[in-house]
């Protein structure tokens, strides 16, 4: 059914930016929301079950995810597609030193970088080494700023923990300073 004819539809769903989505509730008790199709282009999904469809942005939050490898869809949405060595490169920015943003003795190395990072799946912000595009890496939270760096990340798909289709969280990653395009 339409979002809009299921009944005690959350609030979160409803505002969600969605095409031809196909919706029902996964129980009795309308706990969780089955996605059974149609295009998600933005939101905070917040639970449920997703069944299929296309995900072309918004943000994953949780739920069940019947389709694949949910974390490596997401990644690829943001262009991160294997080259034929397994690698996949995207984007990270620190300050103008190299140090974390949000993690300010965090310092960026070049080379491979490991950090301690939580399990695999349990979320986006969480610890780890995060990355996403080039232009979200220029915008995404701190305000824009020149004299931040931008730095390349070349990673593995078991490097990959978690994606939310902003960014993405590594255990590591090969890294590089870049100029900004």
């Amino acid at each position: 059914m339409k979002i809009r004819d299921l009944p005690n539809c959350p609030e979160w769903l409803k505002i969600a930016r969605t095409q031809h989505a196909s919706v029902e509730w996964a129980d009795r008790t309308h706990s969780a929301v089955r996605w059974r199709g149609g295009v998600w282009h933005g939101g905070e999904w917040l639970g449920g079950v997703w069944h299929g469809g296309e995900w072309l942005g918004g943000v994953w939050l949780g739920g069940v995810w019947l389709g694949g490898d949910r974390i490596a869809y997401m990644a690829a949405s943001l262009g991160a597609i294997p080259d034929k060595n397994g690698r996949m490169t995207l984007y990270r920015k620190t300050a103008s030193d190299g140090h974390g943003l949000y993690k300010n003795n965090f310092l960026q190395k070049t080379g491979r970088v490991d950090v301690l990072a939580e399990a695999a799946g349990s979320g986006t912000c969480r610890p780890g080494l995060h990355a996403t595009t080039v232009t979200r890496a220029w915008s995404y939270l701190k305000p824009i700023d020149p004299t931040h760096q931008l730095w390349e990340i070349k990673f593995k798909r078991d490097d990959l923990l978690d994606c939310d289709g902003e960014k993405v969280r590594l255990k590591g990653g090969w890294c590089r300073k870049v100029p900004w395009p």
